[in-house]
């Protein structure tokens, strides 16, 4: 009795959880091994194949463990490996073709990874998103499971070092997603670009200054409806 009692306090957890989920297999799971150490490497091509494994073998809702080593692929650095991560995880919050749902600790996990997720993570996204308007979908459904993304978002839209191409995905996200609490720093920043906007037409000759930005406007101008909406 003591011994079946200490068995089941040190008990492993499992690599792979089997329920009323998505299915899969576990005969690939010596495979995924390889394929999780080859995210890790610097060659992306490398990087692609075991990314192309886990993929294929659909391990990411049935596994904690897989997702998690997805998860840390979000900043990858090559653009085309980080739309199929993003892709890969907006799926495990979803549905799969049956209708079933990815396994339940997996998903709960997957939901506290990307409560906490950072800054750099948040613009990652939003680049990914400006890089391929495809994976609009995808990113929203990541960015709302964070927690901070609201605040990402507002200082991303209003900052000069960013891209404006980012930029205005950040006030397109702020809108859909309905940050509420960017709203002050919006109006603030609608009423600047307004400025920039009334100078420019006063002074049209007055080409020394960068007034770029203006084209902001309206994407924070529809934000703000969206917000204000009912």
């Amino acid at each position: 009795m003591e011994m079946n009692q200490h068995s089941k306090l040190y008990a492993q957890p499992r690599l792979f959880s089997i329920d009323e989920t998505s299915l899969g297999t576990l005969e690939i799971i010596p495979k995924l091994w390889f394929a999780a150490e080859a995210l890790s490497s610097p060659d992306s091509e490398l990087r692609k194949s075991g990314l192309s494994e886990i993929v294929d073998s659909k391990s990411a809702r049935l596994s904690s463990l897989i997702s998690y080593i997805l998860y840390t692929r979000i900043t990858d650095p090559d653009l085309d490996i980080r739309k199929i991560v993003v892709s890969t995880l907006a799926n495990v919050l979803r549905p799969d073709d049956d209708g079933l749902p990815a396994v339940e600790d997996v998903r709960i996990n997957l939901y506290t990874l990307l409560s906490q997720m950072d800054f750099s993570q948040a613009r990652y996204l939003l680049h990914l998103a400006a890089y391929d308007p495809a994976t609009m979908t995808d990113v929203e459904i990541l960015l709302r499971a964070c927690t901070y993304a609201g605040d990402y978002l507002t200082d991303i839209i209003t900052d000069r070092s960013e891209s404006l191409e980012v930029r205005e995905m950040s006030a397109n996200y702020i809108g859909r997603i309905g940050y509420l609490d960017a709203q002050p720093a919006l109006r603030r920043f609608a009423n600047k670009l307004e400025a920039k906007l009334n100078g420019q037409q006063a002074m049209p000759f007055n080409l020394s200054y960068d007034n770029s930005e203006i084209t902001l406007l309206p994407s924070v101008r529809k934000a703000l409806e969206y917000l204000q909406s009912p």
